[in-house]
Protein backbone atom coordinates (compact mmCIF):
# COMPACT_ATOMS: atom_id res chain seq x y z
CA UNK A 1 0.00 0.00 0.00
CA UNK A 2 1.12 3.89 -1.18
CA UNK A 3 0.46 6.58 0.85
CA UNK A 4 -0.84 9.33 -0.97
CA UNK A 5 0.29 12.96 -0.98
CA UNK A 6 -1.73 15.27 0.38
CA UNK A 7 -2.93 17.30 -2.75
CA UNK A 8 -4.73 14.44 -3.53
CA UNK A 9 -6.16 14.02 -0.23
CA UNK A 10 -7.54 17.22 -0.01
CA UNK A 11 -9.81 19.24 -2.69
CA UNK A 12 -10.80 22.94 -2.19
CA UNK A 13 -13.72 24.43 -2.77
CA UNK A 14 -14.08 28.13 -4.21
CA UNK A 15 -17.47 29.42 -2.79
CA UNK A 16 -17.84 32.24 -5.53
CA UNK A 17 -18.23 29.39 -7.76
CA UNK A 18 -21.39 27.69 -6.12
CA UNK A 19 -24.68 28.62 -7.75
CA UNK A 20 -25.99 29.53 -4.41
CA UNK A 21 -25.16 32.13 -1.13
CA UNK A 22 -25.97 29.22 1.63
CA UNK A 23 -27.41 25.97 2.21
CA UNK A 24 -30.82 27.29 3.31
CA UNK A 25 -31.28 27.70 -0.03
CA UNK A 26 -31.20 24.75 -1.59
CA UNK A 27 -33.92 22.17 -1.55
CA UNK A 28 -33.66 19.12 0.88
CA UNK A 29 -32.83 16.07 -0.21
CA UNK A 30 -35.71 13.28 -0.54
CA UNK A 31 -33.15 10.54 -0.28
CA UNK A 32 -31.24 9.72 2.72
CA UNK A 33 -27.79 9.72 2.17
CA UNK A 34 -25.37 6.64 3.19
CA UNK A 35 -26.63 4.14 5.92
CA UNK A 36 -27.32 1.91 3.49
CA UNK A 37 -27.44 -1.52 5.49
CA UNK A 38 -29.94 0.36 8.13
CA UNK A 39 -32.44 2.07 4.42
CA UNK A 40 -32.38 -2.48 3.56
CA UNK A 41 -33.51 -3.28 7.05
CA UNK A 42 -36.04 -0.66 7.49
CA UNK A 43 -37.70 -1.63 3.88
CA UNK A 44 -37.37 -5.33 4.58
CA UNK A 45 -39.15 -4.74 8.52
CA UNK A 46 -41.99 -2.59 6.30
CA UNK A 47 -42.47 -5.81 4.05
CA UNK A 48 -43.13 -7.95 6.18
CA UNK A 49 -46.84 -9.07 5.82
CA UNK A 50 -47.50 -9.86 9.32
CA UNK A 51 -47.60 -7.17 11.96
CA UNK A 52 -45.92 -7.83 15.63
CA UNK A 53 -42.49 -6.68 14.19
CA UNK A 54 -40.57 -3.65 15.66
CA UNK A 55 -37.09 -2.49 14.44
CA UNK A 56 -34.56 -0.97 17.01
CA UNK A 57 -32.17 1.51 15.39
CA UNK A 58 -29.21 2.11 17.47
CA UNK A 59 -26.70 4.87 16.68
CA UNK A 60 -24.95 8.52 17.85
CA UNK A 61 -27.54 11.38 18.18
CA UNK A 62 -27.84 13.38 15.12
CA UNK A 63 -27.28 10.82 12.58
CA UNK A 64 -31.19 10.70 11.46
CA UNK A 65 -32.11 7.65 12.45
CA UNK A 66 -35.57 9.00 13.42
CA UNK A 67 -35.82 10.62 9.70
CA UNK A 68 -35.25 8.12 8.13
CA UNK A 69 -37.68 5.98 9.74
CA UNK A 70 -40.42 8.95 9.22
CA UNK A 71 -39.51 9.33 5.68
CA UNK A 72 -40.07 5.56 5.03
CA UNK A 73 -43.46 5.36 6.92
CA UNK A 74 -44.42 8.59 5.17
CA UNK A 75 -44.09 6.97 1.73
CA UNK A 76 -45.46 3.41 2.36
CA UNK A 77 -47.91 2.20 1.06
CA UNK A 78 -49.58 -0.83 1.86
CA UNK A 79 -51.40 -1.66 -0.92
CA UNK A 80 -52.36 -5.50 0.37
CA UNK A 81 -53.86 -4.14 3.79
CA UNK A 82 -55.30 -0.78 2.60
CA UNK A 83 -57.95 0.46 3.85
CA UNK A 84 -61.25 1.45 2.21
CA UNK A 85 -65.09 2.65 3.32
CA UNK A 86 -67.54 0.20 2.32
CA UNK A 87 -71.56 1.90 1.31
CA UNK A 88 -74.21 0.22 1.10
CA UNK A 89 -76.78 2.28 -1.20
CA UNK A 90 -80.85 2.23 -2.46
CA UNK A 91 -81.04 -0.61 -5.52
CA UNK A 92 -84.26 0.89 -7.09
CA UNK A 93 -84.47 -2.33 -9.37
CA UNK A 94 -83.91 -4.69 -6.15
CA UNK A 95 -85.09 -2.98 -3.06
CA UNK A 96 -84.48 -5.75 -0.56
CA UNK A 97 -80.62 -5.88 -1.54
CA UNK A 98 -78.77 -2.55 -1.33
CA UNK A 99 -75.60 -2.02 -3.22
CA UNK A 100 -72.47 -2.18 -1.79
CA UNK A 101 -69.48 0.00 -3.13
CA UNK A 102 -65.63 0.03 -2.20
CA UNK A 103 -64.57 3.64 -1.83
CA UNK A 104 -60.74 4.57 -0.84
CA UNK A 105 -60.53 5.48 2.65
CA UNK A 106 -62.05 9.05 3.22
CA UNK A 107 -64.25 9.00 0.26
CA UNK A 108 -67.47 7.62 2.01
CA UNK A 109 -67.82 10.86 4.14
CA UNK A 110 -67.30 13.15 0.64
CA UNK A 111 -70.05 10.94 -0.78
CA UNK A 112 -72.48 11.23 2.01
CA UNK A 113 -71.72 15.15 1.81
CA UNK A 114 -72.51 15.41 -1.47
CA UNK A 115 -75.95 13.08 -1.16
CA UNK A 116 -76.86 15.49 1.33
CA UNK A 117 -76.37 18.15 -0.98
CA UNK A 118 -77.86 17.18 -3.48
CA UNK A 119 -81.10 15.97 -1.49
CA UNK A 120 -81.27 19.58 -0.08
CA UNK A 121 -81.14 20.77 -3.86
CA UNK A 122 -83.64 18.51 -4.86
CA UNK A 123 -85.88 19.33 -2.02
CA UNK A 124 -85.75 22.77 -2.85
CA UNK A 125 -86.07 22.60 -6.94
CA UNK A 126 -88.91 19.83 -7.38
CA UNK A 127 -91.68 21.51 -5.74
CA UNK A 128 -90.39 24.80 -7.38
CA UNK A 129 -90.21 22.95 -10.87
CA UNK A 130 -94.07 21.40 -10.15
CA UNK A 131 -95.38 25.14 -9.10
CA UNK A 132 -94.46 26.68 -11.98
CA UNK A 133 -96.21 28.43 -14.82
CA UNK A 134 -94.48 26.46 -17.72
CA UNK A 135 -95.59 22.94 -15.94
CA UNK A 136 -98.88 23.77 -15.60
CA UNK A 137 -99.20 25.14 -18.99
CA UNK A 138 -97.22 22.09 -20.24
CA UNK A 139 -100.09 19.58 -17.77
CA UNK A 140 -103.01 21.46 -18.58
CA UNK A 141 -101.69 21.13 -22.26
CA UNK A 142 -101.28 17.04 -22.05
CA UNK A 143 -104.08 16.45 -20.37
CA UNK A 144 -106.43 18.44 -23.21
CA UNK A 145 -104.30 16.04 -25.60
CA UNK A 146 -105.39 13.18 -23.78
CA UNK A 147 -109.00 13.84 -23.41
CA UNK A 148 -109.41 14.42 -27.32
CA UNK A 149 -107.56 11.30 -28.10
CA UNK A 150 -109.65 8.89 -26.09
CA UNK A 151 -113.36 10.92 -27.49
CA UNK A 152 -111.57 10.24 -30.59
CA UNK A 153 -110.69 6.24 -29.96
CA UNK A 154 -114.25 5.92 -28.80
CA UNK A 155 -115.79 7.34 -31.73
CA UNK A 156 -113.73 5.07 -33.58
CA UNK A 157 -114.41 2.03 -32.11
CA UNK A 158 -117.32 -0.60 -32.99
CA UNK A 159 -120.41 -0.50 -30.75
CA UNK A 160 -120.56 -2.84 -28.43
CA UNK A 161 -123.11 -5.96 -27.96
CA UNK A 162 -125.66 -4.66 -25.86
CA UNK A 163 -126.43 -8.36 -24.20
CA UNK A 164 -130.46 -8.54 -25.11
CA UNK A 165 -131.47 -11.28 -27.22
Amino acid sequence: MKSLPLHQLYKSCVLKDLPFKTTRQLEPLAEIVGQNRAQEAVRFALAMPHGGYNVYAVGRNGLGKRTMMLRYLEHHVDTEHQTHDWCYVANFEEPRNPTLLKLPAGMGTQLKQDMEKLMARLVKMIPQTFDSDSFLERSEKLKDEYGKNRKMSWKRSPPRPSGKK
